[in-house]
């Protein structure tokens, strides 16, 4: 499995919108139980550089990754947060052409569920 989460990490870090998004589709798959989720947890940093991506097919597998992630695992909502993981969602939210934004807010609901993620809406 090692091997494989590699590879994946390597794919997700590619440039090919088309190669990112069934990539981000897998781990969206992949992370709906607790135990996938748990395994696919070290792709937080590269699935939370993906939401910040214009294609709006992209960011939200890579929104949707998270959103099963952080609902599995505690430890993953205190990675996200200390990625700026909140920061990041609400600048996408209140940008010019916000997209994705009911994903965007049903992962900030879960960022919120932490103390550290409240203050940092308010930071």
């Amino acid at each position: 499995m090692e091997e494989t989460l590699q590879k994946l990490q390597e794919i997700l870090q590619q440039t090919d919108d088309n190669i990112l998004i069934q990539a981000t589709e897998i781990c969206k798959n992949f992370s709906a139980t607790q135990e996938n989720s748990r395994q696919i947890e070290p792709l937080i940093p590269d699935l939370l550089r993906l939401t910040s991506s214009t294609n709006v097919e992209l960011s939200k597998n890579a929104i949707v990754s998270l959103i099963n992630i952080s609902s599995h695992l505690p430890t993953a909502i205190d990675t996200i947060i200390g990625l700026k993981g909140v920061t990041r969602m609400m600048d996408a939210i209140i940008s010019a052409e916000p997209n994705n934004v009911h994903d965007r807010l049903m992962l900030l609901t879960n960022l919120t569920t932490q103390k550290s993620g409240c203050l940092q809406i308010l930071d």
